[in-house]
């Protein structure tokens, strides 16, 4: 990794973790994030009954909504937040459909 994107992410307060290139069982956290997303996905296609070749669309909108929600682990504060330093604004979210 770079030396200036590795002290960009310890200013920004940014844990980067790094593994050995192929070695997949050293990205249990990656893997279980990844399969997080395309259930929600999945899930979210099959109940407004949207055909599979919006996965891409829902996958980007899923990843959009997770980073607005709250996080405990970051102190009750979004991702969103930490990156932009600020709210982030709900008035343009609707129903995926």
């Amino acid at each position: 990794m770079c030396n200036d994107f590795h002290s960009f992410l310890q200013n920004e307060g940014i844990i980067s973790q790094c593994s050995c290139p192929s070695t997949p069982q050293q990205n249990g956290v990656v893997e279980r994030k990844n399969r997080h997303f395309l259930d929600v996905v999945r899930t979210l296609l099959v109940e407004s009954y949207v055909p599979p070749r919006f996965l891409c669309k829902a996958l980007s909108m899923i990843v959009h909504l997770i980073n607005m929600l709250l996080f405990p682990t970051l102190h009750n504060v979004s991702p969103f937040f930490k990156l932009f330093r600020h709210f982030p604004s709900y008035s343009d979210i609707h129903t995926f459909c």
